[in-house]
């Protein structure tokens, strides 16, 4: 078990090296590796047989199967598998990448896009009532944001940007109060 936690602590700054060469360049994931090879904290702890070690140890390399090729999907998810294992928070990580991954690929295809969401009209008349109180379809200052060929990403960014100036006392149809 021993041996395990010190495999899993070189393992830990391997993938730490190469998710700074990664992210940063050589250098700086020298620097990085370094820098954990000279907390001793860590070193004690494998020594001990810790298995937060070995916890790491799946967490960093899958945060660099991840930086190495996007959405790669299951290689990731049998990683912190791995490691959901040996703590029960990495399940919590799995699910949060899943559905990362699934949803992301679930918005590049129309029927799992249009599944989630209102007709336009709808959607528009709905917003326009909700944060000026009235209902002018003649005005159609938001339709380039509420557009249905826009990216999930970006009609989310129009509704927080609507409930962000309702907050600030500006509306969403220009002015700063609806007549």
């Amino acid at each position: 078990m021993v041996l395990g936690s010190i495999a899993s602590f070189v393992a830990v700054v391997a993938g730490i090296y190469r998710l700074g060469r990664l992210c940063f360049g050589p250098v700086v994931g020298l620097l990085a590796g370094l820098l954990l090879l000279s907390r001793f904290f860590d070193e004690n702890l494998a020594a001990q047989g810790y298995l937060d070690i070995s916890y790491v140890a799946l967490i960093v390399w899958a945060i660099v199967l991840e930086v190495e090729r996007p959405r790669r999907g299951a290689p990731v998810l049998l990683v912190l598998a791995a490691a959901g294992l040996l703590r029960p928070d990495a399940w919590v990580l799995s699910g949060v990448y899943w559905a990362v991954v699934h949803l992301a690929s679930a918005g590049r295809s129309e029927v799992g896009r249009n599944a989630f969401e209102v007709p336009r009209a709808r959607r528009y008349r709905t917003g326009r009532v909700g944060l000026c109180g009235h209902d002018r379809d003649r005005q159609p200052a938001l339709l380039p944001e509420l557009d249905r060929g826009a990216s999930a990403g970006t009609r989310a960014y129009a509704g927080v940007r609507r409930a962000w100036l309702a907050r600030c006392g500006r509306s969403a149809c220009g002015s700063t109060s609806c007549p």
